[in-house]
């Protein structure tokens, strides 16, 4: 069976957003001197450090200008999609868009909201990991990294790299002892061991409803290490803050794609009803996936909106009123003619 090529067309924009936001993240933080952020952090005048970290990290209106730049290059091509989806909903009504159509531009805005929120939220979390950066207690060293670590993640990500950051400073603030030789019951040897001292399991306790599971796990592994390295365990805390920054730019990318898809689809109905080839009391419905990973607040939009919509009438929803999919963050509904 084919594939619909309205369907096809997110996928492939979700593909190139992410990349396009990929590498200016890659290149905003290839591009820090991380020398010169420490030797700023080493100023005791807070205003003067934040004015200078702002230049430092070459942000412009709290985002790096890599990452403002990106974001308005995915504008562009998000921009392009809808007016493409748009003519593709039009045309199965034998009717003629135009990318200039107030429905298409108005459908444009509202498709790039949440890529201009996320904009925002990259803003706010940077300008949070600033003011920790200054202010922290945390070894020099630690403060610069986690800040630039910081950059492209949300301010929730942030933390919990920070406290995974700290759980790692004290683990490895821990002497070395050496657990003396001794025989098991058996009478086997076991020699001379090496050890923190230290209660890991306390310390991992301390971050529940801090960290995922996934999180604590890893750095129980990385504490398995008793010769554990600052080199390593900054390492690991830079893999992770990548690993975190690539899911989220990921999220927000098919995100923005399954808006721009949606409000597409709108613009073209709502021009082919303008142009008569859509009757006047056409409906809208919301469709689920109808499978067991649809969450409650989703599968109950069907049940409040029995009748469908009107072309210009929002869904009624638990989270407020939506004119189109999606509800959420990772929301695979869609709204469709019947």
């Amino acid at each position: 069976m084919a594939l619909d090529p309205i369907e096809a067309l997110a996928p492939t924009h979700a593909t190139d957003v992410t990349r396009l936001l990929q590498s200016a993240s890659q290149s905003a933080l290839a591009s820090i001197d991380i020398d010169a952020v420490e030797a700023i952090l080493l100023d005791t005048n807070g205003d003067t450090a934040r004015r200078r970290l702002v230049i430092a990290l070459g942000l412009t209106d709290n985002a790096p200008d890599d990452l403002a730049q990106a974001f308005g290059a995915s504008i562009a091509l998000l921009a392009t999609m809808v007016a493409a989806v748009a003519a593709l909903a039009a045309s199965r009504y034998n009717t003629v868009t135009n990318s200039a159509d107030r429905f298409v531009i108005h459908a444009q805005q509202d498709a790039v909201k949440t890529l201009s929120k996320s904009l925002a939220d990259t803003g706010l979390a940077i300008s949070a990991a600033i003011e920790r950066a200054i202010y922290s207690t945390a070894s020099l060293s630690d403060r610069t990294r986690q800040l630039v670590d910081s950059i492209g993640l949300t301010v929730n990500q942030a933390n919990a790299l920070d406290v995974m950051r700290q759980t790692l400073a004290t683990y490895l603030s821990a002497p070395i002892r050496i657990a003396p030789r001794t025989t098991d019951i058996n009478g086997n040897r076991i020699p001379a061991t090496p050890y923190r001292a230290i209660n890991i399991d306390r310390l991992l306790r301390s971050t529940r409803g801090i960290l995922s599971a996934a999180q604590r796990a890893t750095l129980a592994k990385a504490m398995q290490n008793v010769r554990l390295r600052q080199d390593d365990a900054d390492k690991l805390l830079s893999n992770h803050a990548g690993a975190l920054r690539d899911f989220r730019l990921r999220t927000i990318a098919s995100q923005v794609a399954h808006e721009a898809q949606e409000q597409g689809k709108l613009a073209g109905w709502r021009i082919a009803q303008r142009s008569g080839h859509l009757p006047a009391d056409a409906r809208r419905y919301w469709r689920t996936m109808q499978d067991e990973a649809v969450r409650h607040d989703h599968a109950q939009v069907p049940t409040m909106n029995p009748a469908g919509v009107a072309l210009d009438q929002p869904f009624q929803t638990p989270l407020g009123q939506r004119m189109t999919p999606p509800l959420e963050m990772n929301c695979r509904c869609k709204a469709e003619i019947r």
